[in-house]
């Protein structure tokens, strides 16, 4: 319910249905079944793995993009506060306690159960109970009193480059003891805030340094899928009883023909038009950078972006090294690397896309991946990166904004029309 990987393993299966192959194999005695269920387990629980690892990555990355240094931001800010409220309190505050002097109202008072006397009746003349007043001056710092309605107490702050509350009692020379006490702790407060300080100073660093770590288990994660792969094709345990054979080029669907058929009603409802109309306005405002990106069905191939077989044939199609991109359970966009800033490239591409397929759930919880044919696997990509920022910027969120194709008159007047 929430995207994220739960760091969850389970040893044991409850129910396990065995196939008409399956069964003949343990009739016949065929060791390969044993080490097929086997593997069967260990590759589940290092998926499970790698997809934690890659939910811990993307963590790391938001915590060093933004967590942590508004953190830190906070607590420098806080620091030189304190810092700055310190220093004032210090010019102002005579060094003879008994040398007292505190303004509230119009008046001066030198005796403090008198100037408390006077804190307590201001407090009474409130004329709301929601307001903040202004009261007075101690030690260079503003005297504040605000009613707090739900703990049904006053409470007074000394604003100077921060705020130093503490609740009034009904005690008047009480009330200066604690005015005091805040003054005072204002030292062990700044110590607290740098403690914290290097605290999230050497997170930010660790977290750097955690986030460059790959996967440990990568490569047994490999062998064991590829072992698991050969021993699947010699039991041939498909439901079909055979394993698929893969046609030499992967069936896909150009991005165009995808767009159509997935915003087409979300395009006509929007902007009140025909069927016809809107597929002509739709591929004219399509890019032609984009026509060599398309969308791959797990279920038009018959078999999944898992397969290295597949994963070979797509850069075989796209003519070298590319990116996937999950749109839906069965089906991923795939664009081709290029030269330029890939998250520009990849941004311009998923700008193409409407609301409703940015905002589904396969876009934000599927991993996306590139291929890497120099190592023949596929790597994780970070692409909801790329969808906050389309989010952030607000920029080009639909297709039927994106730049249209240079030139018609006719094309632009088209999608001039539609704006």
């Amino acid at each position: 319910m929430t995207s994220k990987s739960p760091v969850r393993s389970c040893e044991d299966v409850d129910e396990a249905a065995l196939t008409y192959a399956e069964v003949k194999a343990l009739a016949t005695g065929n060791p390969y079944i044993k080490e097929k269920m086997d593997l069967d387990i260990q590759v589940s629980r290092l998926k499970l793995m790698k997809a934690n690892h890659t939910s811990q990555i993307y963590r790391l990355e938001d915590n060093i993009a933004k967590n942590y240094p508004k953190q830190i931001e906070i607590l420098q800010e806080r620091i030189r506060g304190f810092q700055t409220d310190m220093e004032t309190v210090r010019k102002n505050l005579p060094a003879d306690k008994d040398n007292f002097s505190m303004k509230v109202g119009n008046r001066i008072f030198t005796d403090k159960k008198e100037a408390g006397t006077a804190i307590l009746a201001m407090c009474q003349e409130m004329d709301s109970l929601q307001q903040t007043v202004e009261i007075g001056e101690y030690a260079g710092m503003r005297m504040k009193v605000t009613f707090d309605s739900f703990n049904r107490k006053f409470v007074m702050s000394l604003k100077g480059e921060l705020s130093h509350n503490f609740e009034l009692g009904s005690d008047a020379f009480g009330n200066i003891t604690r005015l005091h006490n805040v003054l005072d702790g204002m030292a062990g407060e700044l110590s607290e805030a740098e403690t914290k300080l290097d605290n999230v100073t050497h997170q930010l660093e660790t977290a750097k340094m955690e986030v460059q770590k790959p996967f440990l288990a990568e490569e047994e994660l490999k062998e064991k899928m590829e072992r698991l792969a050969e021993l699947d094709a010699l039991l041939n345990m498909d439901e079909k009883g055979e394993t698929p054979v893969l046609e030499n080029e992967p069936t896909v669907t150009p991005l165009g023909e995808w767009l159509l058929e997935h915003l087409l009603p979300e395009f006509m409802e929007e902007y009140e038009m025909t069927e016809e109309r809107a597929r002509e306005v739709l591929l004219d405002a399509l890019p032609e950078e984009e026509s060599e990106v398309v969308c791959f069905s797990s279920e038009q191939n018959a078999e999944s972006l898992d397969s290295e077989e597949m994963q070979k044939q797509m850069s075989e199609y796209m003519d070298g090294d590319f990116y996937a991109i999950p749109v839906s359970d069965t089906e991923y966009l795939i664009a081709p690397k290029v030269e330029q800033d890939s998250v520009i490239y990849l941004r311009s591409i998923l700008s193409q896309l409407g609301d409703s397929v940015l905002s589904s759930p396969a876009m934000k919880s599927h991993a996306a991946y590139e291929y890497d044919s120099g190592t023949n696997r596929m790597k994780p990509f970070d692409h909801m990166r790329i969808l906050r920022g389309l989010c952030a910027v607000g920029e080009e969120k639909h297709i039927y904004h994106a730049k249209s194709r240079e030139p018609t008159e006719t094309r632009t007047s088209n999608l001039a029309q539609v704006h």
